[in-house]
């Protein structure tokens, strides 16, 4: 192949290192550091955010904050510019002497926008657009010296006589380091002289360090041959773009994709007819772009990634790559002709797929209309922007802790109780149809219990609820239950870890004792439990308000201690029984009864065991979802009851909420993890699970 080397192969460019950028991290969502608070898990629509006229928006690499431009209304004179986060929304107004015509790029935590605008300059129309950098937290805006907005494809008739400057109109998009402060791209000056075109490149970069603009001279030509730096490297340290000067087989110029990283020689990777560069990888080893690939027939413009390991990767004729992960391993894009929807996700694991089948992979279906395109991700590879849609998605890991009520003692599935958990040795009865292996992850229709088994890696179940145990069962140190160590001990629970579920304090309130004595004895109440000498209804109450409140908030404690970013999730109990007299048919059994004084003593007590845990659990800083109010006609002696009343051939299934009353704990669970959306008052974490409460006194 024939080519022209230009002597920009021996200029050295004169690009900014920046000491300890080479390994630089970003501010995730949800840090001090960061401008924008964590996404929840799933979908949500954002709606409102965008202008309705002419709408751009740009995601940060940290997925907490997407800038858009546009204008507010069809009769608005100016463009306005927003930086949005789940914190609130800072905007930026056009004016006379600013109007804002795009946002091109925003840093990796979202506090720093690219955007140019037409200044009031006297000058030629040529010198009027300009870059500007603006803070969103202080809301200055400083202008990049001297960096003039280029136009390729600018038209100019030519004429005799002195040089005439053109108008520069946007069509190159300049890039941002991933701290904000280093700026690439190309600026020029279009003229024409005695007849002939000229078009002045003007390659740059800018350091805020420095406060300085470099500037790389290429060459001009009549053709208007041009190179172009196109992307910088998310650490700083690489730029790319392409050297529009060779001269290909066909006799047109076309473009070398080039790059240059910060104190190595300029390196051509190879020559096209054309070839571009569209992103790259946090450290710049991975690039994505399109290339005409000859096929005989004619050239066909084909999506590809490079690395220098592997060369060029193709990726399918028409594909034209969006975005692309920090380590490169995943990139999104859309192909240009393809039947029906024409948006795909790249996994080096999975290969192309649909938007649909790899949200799928996470029990999430795509509303109608956003499969189109898959939008541009997130450095993490784990947030998505398709439109005015927002998707978080990633592994979870659920642990579901408790006793009886969440391990689902008397609703055992089609199949029984899980392998291990009905032996002779072990008697948990642990459920597959348990709340905690229904409840999903918000928007998703896969239950955790599927994911941890068949879905993407990364997902991981851990049910060790176990029936009969107490708050001793679950604290580290204790004996051994059921031939299992403590469930504190079980080494379930870690940093990783992102949901968990629990029950307990039931069995602390001696609830099977009560519940043994009053189906048999009239006026139970009155009566003293075993070891004690007071009557149940004096003795209970300040059990549970001293010594059952003070192990709760142990063990609400020690969860924290051991999954410090999980979200923390306590379940009530039922009141159990209707509060009307029972027949002895409502109960499953024969002469046995409760009448309506005990059931109403029962139901108090439940109550106040309820309102203790819920007050244990907002001094820890957990969740509390009870489920007293949700269970109301369906207790035991219920027409509809989604509690067992005695069942003699396996009693330990008395009165233990049956299929329907797991269904019904499941529901709660999800309705809470469904409502935790953009208007969730503490936030989210990393993972995009709801954040705890902050402990109350």
């Amino acid at each position: 192949m024939r080519f022209r080397c230009l002597v920009l192969v021996a200029v050295a460019l004169a690009f900014p290192v920046v000491p300890g950028r080479a390994q630089a991290q970003y501010a995730p969502c949800g840090a001090p550091s960061s401008v924008g608070s964590c996404p929840p898990w799933g979908f949500v629509a954002l709606e409102s955010l965008f202008p309705p006229v002419f709408p751009q928006a740009v995601m940060s690499r940290n997925g907490s904050a997407i800038v858009v431009s546009g204008f507010e209304n069809a009769g608005a004179p100016f463009r306005t510019v927003k930086r949005w986060t789940l914190d609130g929304e800072v905007v930026l107004q056009g004016s006379p002497g600013f109007d804002i015509e795009y946002a091109h790029a925003i840093s990796a935590d979202g506090r720093h926008v690219l955007l140019h605008a037409e200044t009031s300059s006297t000058g030629p129309a040529a010198l009027r657009y300009r870059l500007y950098l603006w803070d969103t937290v202080t809301g200055s805006t400083t202008q990049i010296p001297a960096a003039y907005i280029y136009d390729w494809w600018g038209a100019s008739t030519p004429q005799s006589g002195p040089p005439v400057l053109h108008p520069n109109q946007v069509g190159q998009w300049p890039s941002l380091s991933g701290a904000g402060d280093i700026v690439a791209g190309v600026g020029s000056v279009v003229f024409e002289h005695d007849g002939v075109v000229f078009r002045l490149a003007h390659p740059f970069n800018w350091s805020a360090a420095q406060g300085t603009t470099d500037y790389w001279y290429d060459h001009s030509y009549s053709q208007g041959n041009v190179f172009r730096l196109t992307e910088i490297s998310g650490d700083g340290t690489l730029v790319a773009g392409e050297d529009l000067s060779f001269l290909t087989p066909l006799g047109t110029y076309g473009g070398g994709i080039v790059f240059r990283r910060a104190g190595q020689p300029m390196e051509y990777i190879s020559s096209f007819d054309y070839g571009d560069v569209r992103g790259l990888s946090w450290n710049g080893s991975v690039m994505i772009g399109t290339r005409r690939v000859p096929t005989g027939i004619g050239p066909d413009v084909h999506g590809y990634r490079w690395t220098a390991a592997e060369g060029f990767v193709d990726l399918g004729n028409t594909f034209g790559p969006r975005s692309i992960s920090d380590d490169g391993s995943l990139i999104t894009g859309a192909f240009s002709f393809s039947p029906g929807p024409s948006g795909r996700v790249w996994t080096a694991s999975d290969g192309m797929r649909t938007p649909s089948e790899f949200f799928g992979d996470y029990g999430i279906t795509m509303p109608v209309g956003y499969s189109a395109s898959a939008g541009e991700v997130s450095g993490d590879g784990s947030v998505f922007r398709v439109g005015d849609l927002l998707t978080k998605v990633g592994p979870l890991s659920f642990v579901g802790m408790g006793d009886s009520f969440s391990s689902g003692e008397g609703a055992p599935g089609p199949d029984g109780y899980l392998p291990g958990s009905n032996t002779q040795e072990n008697q948990c009865h642990r459920s597959p149809i348990a709340y905690a292996g229904l409840a999903r992850p918000r928007t998703s229709n896969l239950s955790f219990q599927q994911l941890g088994i068949t879905g993407p890696e990364g997902f991981s179940w851990e049910f060790i609820a176990c029936s009969g145990a107490e708050t001793a069962n679950v604290l580290a140190g204790t004996e051994p239950y059921q031939s299992e160590p403590p469930q504190l001990s079980q080494g379930v629970l870690s940093s990783d870890t992102d949901l968990v579920t629990i029950s307990i304090g039931g069995n602390d309130t001696l609830f099977s004792q009560v519940i043994e004595i009053c189906v048999f004895k009239s006026d139970c109440f009155s009566e003293s439990l075993p070891g004690t000498t007071q009557p149940m209804r004096q003795y209970l109450p300040a059990l549970i308000n001293d010594t059952v409140r003070n192990r709760l908030l142990a063990v609400y404690g020690a969860i924290r201690g051991q999954a410090p970013n999980a979200t923390v999730v306590v379940m009530g109990y039922p009141r159990l029984v209707s509060g009307v007299e029972c027949s002895d048919a409502d109960l499953g059994a024969f002469f046995i009864g409760l009448s309506e004084d005990e059931q109403r003593e029962m139901r108090n007590l439940g109550d106040f065991l309820n309102e203790t845990i819920a007050s244990a659990a907002r001094q820890a800083g957990v969740h509390f979802l009870g489920v007293a109010d949700v269970f109301e006609r369906h207790n035991v002696c219920d027409l509809e009851p989604w509690i067992n009343g005695i069942v003699f051939t396996e009693r330990v299934h008395s009165f233990h909420p049956n299929a329907r009353g797991q269904q019904a704990y499941a529901t709660v669970l999800q309705e809470f993890l469904e409502s935790a959306a953009l208007e969730y008052a503490h936030g989210f974490f990393e993972s995009g699970m709801p954040r705890n409460p902050p402990p109350m006194p």
